[in-house]
């Protein structure tokens, strides 16, 4: 029989040297190659690999297990005993200049440099399962995890707090946009957590639990529109097996009750759930649950009449703001009387960039001017 006689076979001197100085034993080390310092190993990190091939350049990014060492650069360093010992245990060198080579066997990829190596077995990312947010909004305990987004396995929760807002743009044409309010919660794993494993494994319970994912840059953002939720998580991944979890449910900010409370003490309130695609009035389809929010609000309060202001950053000329802000707040308008509020009750009017609640001089400022608000009109 053949099965796991592999087991039985002696490794070659140079993979027992790869092997008790940490490397995996399927890399082949130069005879008298030199280890110094300590070895890195990443559960689930990723590497670059660019490099010429018959049909041209090739750029591959490879993501699984990775391994990082440095090594004295001598004389067994050299590219040329590097290319000795890949080939003789089966590797493909598939490029080489005097101080540098890639090369690849299966599954395994290793970079090659001076004094250092990058080695990655390909592998995909452990799996993470996440609960969807239910139907009926969750209470967010102090000092919890959030039920929706909970934690990655082996790591500690070391913060929880309440924010104002969290800014998160959707990468598909809107404007970012400020969310909240909004939890936070500070995460610290072990430091073979790599920046790229946080982000993998959200990314993919994320997708299964029925969020739409944003990815941005090393940031994970999610939206979650189901049974009329407006849900809103951001990932943020930090060096050191660090990273954060920050949700905001917009639905729950634009319950009638809050609504209504918010117009009775200061006679407005700024709404951060209705989206609009940049530059543009056509009302996004994740604004449903605010604008529902509002209806509610309005069938709920026969005698309540608001005006629905339209604001914008100080971004374009004052026309073209003036214009925008008033053809937003007029498509909020009409979206309410479409659902048979009586329009004698509304009013719609743009501010363009004149009452701004924020500096205008910084992205944050300005998502957070770009907003509708409602104001009470009459006692």
């Amino acid at each position: 029989m053949r099965i796991g006689l592999f087991c039985l076979l002696a490794l070659s001197p140079a993979l027992e040297l790869a092997s008790a100085q940490g490397l995996p034993p399927d890399l082949p080390l130069p005879a008298g190659l030199t280890i110094t310092g300590k070895i890195q190993r990443f559960e689930y990190d990723r590497e670059e690999f660019s490099y010429q091939a018959a049909k041209g350049s090739e750029h591959v990014v490879v993501a699984g297990h990775r391994w990082t060492a440095f090594y004295k650069p001598d004389a067994s360093a050299s590219v040329a005993a590097w290319k000795a010992a890949l080939e003789k245990a089966g590797w493909q060198v598939l490029s080489e200049r005097h101080d540098a080579a890639i090369a690849r066997h299966g599954d395994w990829w290793v970079k090659i440099g001076p004094d250092r190596l990058s080695l990655v077995q390909h592998v995909d990312a452990a799996g993470l399962e996440l609960t969807p947010p239910a139907e009926k909004p969750e209470e967010l305990k102090p000092n919890s995890d959030i039920p929706y987004v909970t934690p990655l396995p082996g790591v500690t929760r070391k913060e929880w707090k309440m924010e104002e807002r969290f800014e998160l743009a959707d990468p598909n044409g809107s404007e970012p946009r400020m969310l909240g309010p909004a939890v936070r919660v500070f995460y610290q794993g072990s430091p073979q957590l790599s920046v790229v494993e946080v982000q993998a494994r959200y990314q993919a319970a994320l997708l299964k639990a029925g969020w739409k994912v944003l990815p941005q840059g090393g940031i994970t953002g999610g939206h979650y529109t189901e049974h009329g939720r407006d849900v809103w998580a951001k990932i943020t991944p930090l060096n050191g097996g660090a990273f954060t979890v920050e949700v905001a449910d917009m639905g729950i900010a634009a319950g009638q009750s809050r609504l209504a409370r918010e117009l009775d003490d200061a006679g407005h309130v700024a709404l951060y759930g209705i989206y609009f695609d940049t530059d543009k009035a056509v009302l996004r389809p994740d604004s449903q649950a605010t604008l529902e929010g509002i209806h509610k609000l309005l069938t709920s309060h026969p005698a309540l009449k608001l005006e629905i202001q339209g604001h914008t950053d100080n971004t374009g000329t004052r026309p073209h703001n003036q214009s925008l802000s008033e053809q937003r707040a007029a498509s909020v308008k009409a979206w309410l009387t479409g659902k048979g509020i009586d329009g004698a009750r509304l009013t719609s009017k743009g501010y363009a960039d004149t009452k701004p609640v924020a500096d205008n001089g910084t992205p944050q400022g300005r998502a957070l001017n770009r907003r509708v608000e409602l104001a009470k009109i009459g006692s």
